[in-house]
């Protein structure tokens, strides 16, 4: 990236970023064999949900945008190649470079220019309120929250920041105090040359927040409607309080979850508990303020519903707060019931429970499963950009769908908001979702995106080693070894056992696939694993692919029998469809067997 001549240097961000990626990927292949060492801990069960937000236990979350050090390298790198440019470059800001679309926006957050942080909570809010009402506006892509939360400092190079989130257009700006009177400056930045090219100020009594809020969405909205040369209509935001105090508290609510989040990623659960309870005190305290308004009541819910996860290892404590968030969202859908924010929360909520095996009654537990659903897919009939619901759904359908329903839920969700918290899981599950219905070009794909943005998640390693079981690549058993090294070396601690294991039953159909049946057959005993490691048998369904490959059909249905035993809903599916890795054994008599088709 920092070679004298330009023509030597990495032509695009995404060159260095896969350069970057390839470089971790090698480094973690050479590690030794030792970090495959038995843990003890038990698999995290298949049917545990991944969105919205993963479960806590002692695995520690995943970075939401690059992995680590290549993150802070990738960065580094983008303003020394800016830096490096011809400063004409830069002179004509209008001229947009690459691909980058003005009319594609991000709103990094706005700075308390005061010295201290008393106009934080301020700032945070006009910021996310700003993003929200420039989303709704046709014709403009706007980054969400979580896309430009990494992107706070001021350290990055606005021009890096930029292409990086593939934006054309950047707003930036800031709010401190004057004589009892709030100013607020804003400003747009080019993305291609991160120069300013417009600016735009105001001042308006401290008292009055939503004034505020008003007046710079519309100084945003002619700044930009200048960029592009076409009218912004910026919509009336519906359920606005008119009460500034439960504004207020809103925003100052809001910050105590952010450091309430930033403590559970530390495992201090204590100090997490503790800022969880003060913003929902804040919530309770905005909510008699505007009966009308909606938002604080959709605030104690989603704190419910997230100390829900987090105590999800207590089922008990975990019920708690279901129902407690599930008292919430009633009052809030008695506000509104189309909402589908709300019609969301309790799609999640419910289930949530339904995964815990809360409701012991199988006929209520199905009903559960059904109205989780129902709030789901009418959330997005409400609002088709709804990424949550579509990231809950594309779950959700793997229990009652089949995975053409998974692939189309999780892409709309990533096509929705390519930076929701779980955006790794979601690009994991569009993986799968391919290879399951055998579209191997767009495994490929989504297991090359997958790597761009999350170079240090295992998934996105382990979906190259499960690509060398397609006819999309060759089955090279060396190279097998080193990204099943790989996946073990990159998964969590509690994992690590089990993705050994499943990682060799991959590197046994790559041998299959290679002709080297003893080998392939020798692996795959040996892969196995105890049942407390794998309580749904997952290695046996592994297993029943890799005797399938071999032609030892009375071995694979054998497996495939085990598996069933512990997972009996599965039977249907398998009837249905077996997926392309038992449509051999379709044709024979223990198959039919098997699935009760006779």
């Amino acid at each position: 990236a920092l070679e004298k001549t330009p023509a030597d240097r990495f032509q695009t961000m995404r060159d260095f970023s896969g350069a970057l990626a390839d470089a971790e990927a090698d480094a973690a292949m050479q590690r030794t064999a030792a970090r495959r060492a038995a843990t003890g801990a038990r698999r995290v069960p298949t049917r545990e949900l991944r969105a919205p937000e993963p479960p806590a236990s002692s695995r520690k979350r995943r970075p939401l945008m690059i992995g680590g050090g290549a993150a802070l390298m990738l960065l580094i790198a983008g303003g020394a190649w800016a830096g490096l440019r011809h400063r004409s470059d830069r002179a004509t800001p209008s001229a947009l470079a690459g691909d980058l679309d003005p009319a594609s926006i991000a709103v990094l957050y706005f700075k308390d220019l005061g010295g201290g942080d008393s106009l934080g909570y301020l700032a945070d809010g006009l910021t996310e309120g700003l993003i929200r009402e420039l989303g709704r506006v046709q014709g403009l892509s706007v980054i969400s929250a979580n896309g430009v939360a990494p992107f706070r400092s001021d350290s990055t190079p606005r021009d890096s920041v930029a292409r990086s989130l593939k934006v054309g257009t950047l707003v930036q700006g800031g709010v401190e105090e004057a004589g009892g009177r709030i100013r607020v400056t804003v400003r747009l930045v080019d993305g291609a040359s991160g120069v300013d090219f417009q600016r735009s100020s105001f001042e308006l009594p401290g008292n009055n927040a939503l004034a505020i809020q008003d007046s710079l969405t519309q100084q945003v909205a002619d700044l930009i409607r200048q960029r592009l040369g076409s009218e912004i209509k910026v919509r009336e935001e519906r359920e606005r309080t008119k009460s500034t105090d439960a504004w207020a508290l809103l925003q100052r609510a809001g910050q105590h979850q952010k450091t309430a989040e930033a403590l559970a990623d530390k495992a201090d659960s204590a100090g997490a508990n503790r800022e969880f309870s003060r913003a929902d005190s804040l919530l309770a305290a905005a909510e008699p303020l505007d009966p009308t308004w909606i938002q604080p009541i959709l605030g104690r819910t989603a704190l419910a519903y997230r100390r829900s996860r987090l105590a999800g290892d207590e089922p008990l404590e975990a019920a708690r707060w279901i129902e407690l968030g599930l008292g919430h969202v009633k009052r809030a859908l008695a506000l509104n019931a189309d909402n589908p924010d709300a019609l969301e929360l309790r799609g999640n909520l419910r289930y949530w429970r339904w995964l815990l095996s809360l409701e012991p009654d199988p006929r209520a537990a199905r009903a559960l499963l059904t109205a989780a659903r129902e709030d789901l897919e009418k959330a997005v009939k409400e609002n088709p950009t709804q990424a949550g619901a579509w990231a809950t759904l594309s779950h959700l359908y793997y229990q009652t769908g089949n995975a053409v329903d998974v692939k189309l839920a999780a892409q709309r969700a990533y096509e929705s908001d390519a930076y929701l918290s779980n955006a790794n899981v979601v690009l994991s599950r569009l993986f799968y979702s391919s290879y399951d219905l055998a579209q191997f070009p767009d495994a490929v794909h989504w297991c090359d995106e997958g790597q761009r943005r999350f170079p240090g998640d295992y998934r996105f390693v382990e979906c190259r080693l499960y690509l060398l079981t397609t006819k999309a690549r060759e089955p090279d058993a060396a190279l097998a070894w080193r990204l099943a090294d790989s996946v073990v070396a990159l998964a969590p601690e509690g994992e690590r056992e089990y993705q050994g294991l499943n990682a060799r039953m991959m590197i046994a159909a790559t041998l299959a696939r290679a002709g080297l049946a003893d080998s392939a057959r020798r692996l795959a005993s040996a892969a196995r694993g105890r049942p407390e490691i794998d309580p749904t048998r997952d290695l046996l369904y592994a297993e029943a692919f890799v005797r399938t490959l071999l032609g030892d059909t009375a071995a694979a249905i054998a497996s495939l029998r085990v598996y069933l035993a512990a997972n009996p809903e599965k039977r249907s599916a398998f009837a249905d469809d077996p997926t392309w890795w038992f449509r051999p054994l379709t044709g024979t008599a223990g198959y039919r067997e098997l699935v009760g088709n006779q």
